[in-house]
């Protein structure tokens, strides 16, 4: 994978991955222990109690309070536990879901309604932001993409467009709606003129919404304290 783009955490000490560690767990444990209804469910659609690990008791099911994080320099951050396990799983089921025109076959014989699709789901989501989405991991691992985008705003003429651009299509994106295409130098105008019009509290609040952006929250961070000028947290 390019390197700018590969979510490998570029710094690592015994401090920060100490801070990381209990940033983590202080943001994700409630999370994850949320996820004991969606734990149950993927039991029930593999049928887990079936399994030779289940019978031999090398396996006794899910649980949300053994979470292990991994910060090493050069690597992804890691999670050891229930949640990995899970995940691969909920990857599996929903990679299975668009694969298979078959609902049913694609649960396992099992008759899963949309909610439980979307629970199956979650368990995914909450892995990568868990992993990704803390502040002091997101800032680190995006910092090569950062230090370009700190250079591409930096070339004459281009942050305003490029700024305006990006803030532009991810509203458009959040509500929902296609985003407009805009050509050439005499639209930068107009875009600037739609994102002026913007509430940063939108923007501010794009942090704490469930649209699953995951590592691209420290990014629009710093766009937008480029822009406002103050910091952004």
């Amino acid at each position: 994978m390019d390197t700018v783009f590969n979510p490998i955490l570029g710094y690592v000490s015994d401090e920060y991955a100490k801070d990381a560690d209990e940033e983590m767990h202080k943001t994700y444990d409630p999370v994850i222990e949320s996820l004991a209804d969606n734990y149950a469910l993927i039991e029930e659609v593999i049928d887990v109690k079936e399994s030779d690990d289940y019978k031999n008791g090398s396996f006794t099911g899910f649980v949300t309070d053994d979470s292990e994080f991994t910060l090493e320099e050069g690597k992804e951050p890691a999670v050891a536990g229930s949640l990995k396990k899970a995940c691969q799983i909920s990857d599996a089921l929903v990679l299975q879901y668009y694969e298979e025109t078959d609902k049913e076959k694609a649960a396992f014989g099992h008759s899963l309604s949309d909610e439980d699709w979307e629970n199956i789901s979650e368990i995914k989501d909450v892995y990568v932001d868990a992993l990704f989405s803390t502040p002091i991991v997101a800032e680190n691992v995006a910092y090569p993409l950062l230090q370009e985008i700190e250079k591409e705003l930096q070339t004459k003429g281009s942050k305003e467009l490029f700024l305006s651009m990006f803030l532009l299509t991810e509203c458009f994106l959040h509500q929902g709606e296609p985003v407009p295409t805009f050509k050439g130098k005499q639209d930068a105008a107009s875009l600037h003129a739609v994102v002026e019009s913007l509430d940063i509290v939108t923007w501010l609040n794009i942090n704490n919404i469930d649209i699953r952006i995951g590592r691209r929250r420290p990014i629009i961070r710093y766009l937008i304290s480029l822009k406002y000028k103050k910091e952004v947290i």
